[in-house]
């Protein structure tokens, strides 16, 4: 109730961005005009904009049991140059009530909007264009973040000069150019500076193809988290043309918390990046059954910031993905062909019938017909044993995936309940690194990238306890 409060106080003293009359449509279909609605934008493009709606007595009523709501509303109109404001998807937050007589009533709901949406049309008389332009902000990357060199004179000003800069071309269109943008926020004789990773193009697309645009990018930014070892998304935009300007605030997307990762704990070095996201998404958007891949790919980021059970379960649910690409690919989801199955099924139901410790019960049967149909599902030591066969992967120097005390079985282990002594706790960090270290590897090869080029070979783990120790800590699960 506390942040509550605080969030109320801290809201209450700030003078909106944006006063308007919203229509507000809920879940339910119900749509209430005309209410009251306060935008905040946040100071840093990175934090949350907040809405607080103003219902009148009866308008409140129609926002009752209602947690979630779409908004829309206008300030003037496109000929006097102004602002359309909408979200799709709102959330109320906190909710306050005073009532100070029966015909007299206050009534505020805090919401946060997942995809505000602000356009500021500048001018009526120009030519109409589809096309639009802009800049896509994104979280922290090292990869994608230009290197530069800050120049701190003695007047307090601060000169920055650029010496590695990426520029990448999307399927999609625009040539995206990452940069570092600056914000301030100024306090009695101080100001605080913050920085923020952005893309900008110059090319126009036309405002049908944006979602299109933005899938695109958000699979390529897949690929530099994986490579970065570290989120990174698109949190919003500020695309434009001659005639409007759209900001766009997205927050329906799990943005990474802040923490420190370096250069050198990067999977690609800095000197191979622009090769290996090159490299990578073009053998990506190339690749079939997209969706099993990037499973592989949240499942190398799941694993952080999280406990060691929940980093296994996240990292091997990734694995099971990339089994299940393996199999698809392969043809290996079944054993025999759905015909020849229902053939030889008929004929262990049949035999069965004829045991004595089994034809005098249905029951029993039942039961173990019930688990018939997994003698038609390969192994899954069976199918990761082709799997890295086929792919050529060295996976002997690591954790091992499948037996007694194998990264399978602590998974199976965690699944079914089991409590761990504080000796298998410790060891469990090793195999949680293990684990990730093969789910890279396997997620490399199969984007065709070399592992000698990359923080997983032999060479770079040499020096890493979890990679030199994992024989004596696996004998704790033995």
């Amino acid at each position: 109730m506390a942040k509550r409060d605080r969030l109320e106080e801290e809201l209450r003293g700030r003078e909106p961005d944006h006063v308007f009359r919203a229509t507000v449509g809920s879940e339910y279909e119900n749509t209430l005009s005309y209410v009251l609605c306060k935008v905040f934008l946040p100071k840093t493009f990175d934090g949350s904009p907040f809405l607080i709606l103003e219902p009148t007595k009866e308008q409140e009523k129609g926002l009752l049991g209602t947690f979630e709501f779409r908004i829309e509303g206008k300030i003037g109109d496109e000929s006097s140059c102004g602002l359309n404001i909408s979200a799709k998807s709102v959330y109320a937050r906190t909710r306050y009530n005073k009532h100070w007589s029966d015909d007299i009533a206050e009534s505020i709901l805090i919401c946060e909007p997942q995809d505000l949406e602000i356009t500021q049309f500048l001018s009526a008389t120009k030519p109409a264009t589809d096309g639009l332009f802009g800049t896509l902000v994104l979280t922290p990357s090292i990869l994608l973040s230009p290197s530069m060199i800050y120049d701190h004179h003695p007047n307090g000003e601060i000169k920055a000069q650029i010496v590695r800069e990426l520029l990448f071309p999307l399927d999609s269109g625009p040539v995206l150019k990452f940069e570092k943008q600056f914000s301030y926020e100024f306090f009695p004789g101080a100001k605080r500076m913050t920085e923020n990773l952005a893309a900008t193009f110059k090319e126009q697309i036309p405002l049908a193809s944006l979602p299109e645009v933005i899938s695109d990018l958000d699979d390529f930014l897949l690929l530099v988290s994986f490579a970065d070892r570290h989120r990174c998304v698109c949190n919003g935009w500020t695309l434009g043309n001659d005639q409007l300007v759209t900001q766009h605030y997205r927050r329906n997307v799990v943005v990474p918390p802040k923490s420190e990762h370096s250069v050198s704990g990067t999977l690609i070095d800095l000197v191979h990046a622009k090769e290996f996201l090159t490299s990578v998404y073009r053998k990506f958007k190339d690749t079939e059954l997209k969706d099993l891949i990037r499973h592989g790919f949240y499942g190398t980021l799941g694993g952080q910031d999280r406990t060691m059970e929940r980093a296994i379960l996240s990292m091997f649910a990734g694995l099971e993905s990339l089994t299940l690409f393996f199999r698809k690919e392969s043809n290996f989801e079944l054993i025999l062909a759905e015909s020849e199955w229902k053939e030889f099924e008929n004929g262990i139901k049949a035999w069965m019938k004829g045991q004595s410790t089994l034809k005098h019960s249905a029951e029993v049967r039942n039961l173990v017909y019930g688990k018939l149909k997994e003698l038609n599902r390969p192994s899954f030591s069976e199918v990761f044993k082709r799997f890295v066969d086929k792919y050529q992967i060295n996976v002997s120097d690591l954790w091992p995936v499948t037996g007694h005390g194998s990264l399978l079985d602590i998974r199976n282990r965690i699944i079914h309940g089991e409590i761990f002594s504080r000796a298998q706790e410790w060891a469990m960090s090793t195999a949680v690194q293990n684990l990730h270290w093969l789910l890279e590897k396997i997620l490399l090869t199969i984007l065709g990238w070399p592992i000698e080029k990359s923080r997983v070979s032999p060479t770079a783990l040499r020096f890493m306890c979890a990679y030199m120790d994992w024989r004596e800590d696996k004998e704790v699960f033995s």
